[in-house]
């Protein structure tokens, strides 16, 4: 059976629930903001919120009792099974490495070989962000999902791959 994919809130969705919300004196007023002005604030308020995530390692308290929100790392386990083979059903594979090896060998395309990648400029730790949601007064909160937009998890990359940053986050 199939997983349902439940609806994802949007931005769309936050303006119209902010307008929905406006109190009969409040509209025509400076507090009623078009959709254009509502998305720049709400950007910009993202943006210095994640930019202050990944610059300072700070983890970011939700308001109404929502959580936490931080970013972890992890040191890669690496299991090997009772045959002796390495497990690899939870290291990330390094496609571009693979497409040249199998470029170069026909018996490692045809067996399936594949690399893998080992992170060695960050000391072999991934890096995730997490939503502490535990102390959530949302109900029915195990069915929210928190997803960093692309360009944070870019940025959060970019920062980790250079050499001159010191910065440590939180090892779970």
């Amino acid at each position: 059976m199939r997983r349902q994919e439940r609806e994802r809130l949007t931005s769309q969705n936050l303006f119209d629930h902010y307008k929905e919300t406006l109190r009969e004196e409040q509209i025509g007023t400076r507090e009623d903001v078009d959709k254009a002005t509502y998305k720049k604030v709400s950007d910009m308020l993202n943006n210095a919120i994640m930019e202050k995530m990944i610059k300072e390692n700070t983890t970011i308290k939700l308001p109404h009792r929502m959580g936490d929100i931080s970013i972890l790392k992890q040191k890669i386990k690496y299991n090997i099974s009772e045959d002796g083979k390495l497990e690899t059903k939870y290291l990330a594979v390094d496609w571009k490495a693979t497409k040249e090896l199998w470029a170069n060998d026909l018996d490692a395309k045809e067996r399936k070989v594949r690399v893998f990648h080992e992170n060695k400029h960050t000391g072999g730790y991934v890096y995730k962000w997490k939503w502490y949601r535990g102390v959530s007064a949302i109900k029915n909160v195990r069915f929210y999902k928190f997803y960093p937009l692309r360009r944070w998890k870019r940025n959060l990359a970019f920062k980790l791959k250079d050499p001159l940053d010191t910065i440590d986050f939180y090892e779970v």
